[in-house]
């Protein structure tokens, strides 16, 4: 954070106004990238990424704050994170027992829990499966939560109440880190970034116990004040990106309920919206693997191929208002509506033939007024 000015010349180095440069470049792309990624898992890899390479660390983690479920039980089984690129029957069959992710204000350790989301390491690949924990002081990031406050310590190996049980199955020591909560535009905490191990390299791999000694230093304040500033665009982004997947969940389960809807006016054609709209994805996706030939230049992207699934299973959406008698017709005429045209058929007979008797019966009449020698004439 900048000093107040006391009125003289500040002399700043050719090296530090090089990294000053360098960040506030970093920072200024990094925004403009959050304020249009709607992905959120897309998201948070670039706050992370963009975190660990401003402050130098080798390692971090992200965790996002939830509601708990009814039961309070908060399984990470009954999450949704969106990915507005999956398609599919079965991504929109889903779509009503999915739940989205919701971050809620106020946290409270009865209400919410951490959702851990992702990591990255640069010295060790782990695999870590996803898993919750409570928002409480006894972990540093739900202490970082109910503080709503940076927290850097410089050797987590020396602090109180640390497991080393990580440290001991992977063989990855964590020493310096800093844990940053993620604001929402009210204020509101809804995740934290955790960074661990600031390298005096950046591209430095820890792999020895000397490494970790020796190339592992401390977070200082212009690192804190950098991981504040990334979060505080961070936070703001996730949450937009949070509401976005909202509307987006919500309206796939209206696109799910008017396909129910249509197949229960007409059960005969169940599946067929369905088949229809993997077809259509399926032949668009052929065509975006061409590299030859007319439409080789012709590409969809995955918001059209999202829009052309839309339009495949609603576009008999028209049934819902047609009358049930029908949509349920097995033939194309009932019984009853054959035997009218036939009725009607037999009246045009018998009204044809009615006419011709008249006519016929009048030229007779005409004929039998008239005297012999008249025809005679004629």
């Amino acid at each position: 954070m900048a000093k107040p000015s006391d009125g003289k010349d500040e002399v700043v180095g050719p090296e530090v106004s090089d990294r000053l440069g360098y960040e506030f470049r970093e920072l200024l792309a990094t925004s403009l990238a959050l304020s249009s990624e709607r992905n959120i898992s897309k998201l948070l890899d670039l706050v992370l990424r963009k975190a660990r390479e401003l402050t130098g660390a080798d390692a971090g983690s992200v965790y996002v704050i939830e509601a708990a479920d009814a039961d309070g039980n908060g399984q990470p089984d009954n999450l949704a994170f969106g990915d507005p690129d999956a398609r599919g029957p079965q991504a929109l069959g889903t779509a009503g027992r999915r739940r989205a992710m919701t971050p809620i204000a106020g946290v409270q350790s009865r209400q919410a829990r951490l959702h851990f989301m992702l990591s990255q390491n640069d010295s060790m690949h782990v695999d870590f499966k996803k898993f919750v924990l409570p928002v409480d002081h006894t972990s540093v990031v739900g202490h970082a939560v109910l503080s709503a406050r940076p927290i850097n310590i410089e050797d987590v190996g020396q602090a109180a109440g640390y497991s080393r049980r990580f440290d001991e199955t992977t063989g990855y020591r964590a020493r310096s880190m800093l844990t940053v909560p993620m604001l929402s535009a009210e204020g509101d905490v809804i995740g934290v970034i955790q960074l661990i191990n600031k390298k005096r390299r950046f591209s430095q791999i820890l792999a020895t116990a000397e490494d970790f000694e020796d190339g592992v230093i401390s977070f200082d304040e212009h690192d804190k004040e950098m991981a504040l500033a990334l979060a505080s665009q961070a936070g703001v982004s996730l949450e937009n990106a949070i509401l976005y997947d909202e509307i987006r969940r919500l309206f796939e389960s209206f696109v799910e309920a008017s396909v129910t809807a249509i197949e229960s006016r007409d059960p005969t054609t169940s599946g067929h919206s369905r088949r229809v709209a993997t077809l259509a994805v399926a032949l668009a996706e052929s065509v975006n693997a061409l590299d030859s030939g007319p439409l080789a230049s012709v590409h969809f992207s995955p918001d059209e191929l999202r829009q052309l699934e839309y339009a495949g299973v609603l576009h008999d959406f028209g049934k819902v208002g047609v009358k049930e008698q029908v949509l349920v017709k097995a033939k194309k005429l009932y019984d009853w509506q054959l035997e009218a045209i036939r009725l009607r058929l037999a009246y045009a007979r018998k009204s044809i033939e009615a006419e011709t008797l008249q006519w016929q019966l009048h030229m007779l009449k005409q004929g039998a007024a008239k005297p012999d020698h008249a025809f005679e004439q004629q």
